[in-house]
């Protein structure tokens, strides 16, 4: 069973521009500029850069709730939005870590995929055997 690694946490990213005049700015710009607002809305400093190329996370971020950004790990709506943004799919099991997920197929299948072994808490003893 194949473990999906989720996209680091939005925490750690930042803008790396001041957006410019805002005219004409693309989808990863506008995210980015909407994430930045999000961080100063919650008194957060980031530290690292937001990839204009890869704005799902960062519109993520932006939907959040402060207290959903500070969570660590991450839960309810901003992790699974993140989640997705690696692939997961609405059935798929999110580690309890929030740093992986597991396709639901993997879930109590005896095999740990979880670093954490959330995959597997509270799977009776005979699950995955047949």
């Amino acid at each position: 069973m194949r473990i999906w690694t989720l996209i680091p946490l939005v925490t750690a990213l930042a803008c790396g521009s001041d957006g410019g005049s805002g005219g004409g700015q693309s989808a990863g710009e506008k995210a980015c500029k909407d994430f930045e607002a999000k961080l100063t809305q919650c008194q957060l400093v980031a530290s690292g850069t937001c990839d204009t190329n890869e704005p799902c996370v960062a519109e993520c971020a932006a939907k959040a709730d402060c207290t959903q950004l500070t969570e660590n790990p991450p839960t309810g709506s901003y992790l699974s939005c993140v989640a997705a943004c690696s692939g997961a799919g609405p059935d798929d099991f999110i580690c309890k870590d929030g740093k992986a997920f597991v396709k639901k197929a993997g879930v109590c299948d005896g095999q740990f995929q979880c670093l954490d072994g959330s995959d597997e808490a509270g799977c009776s003893k005979d699950a995955g055997a047949g």
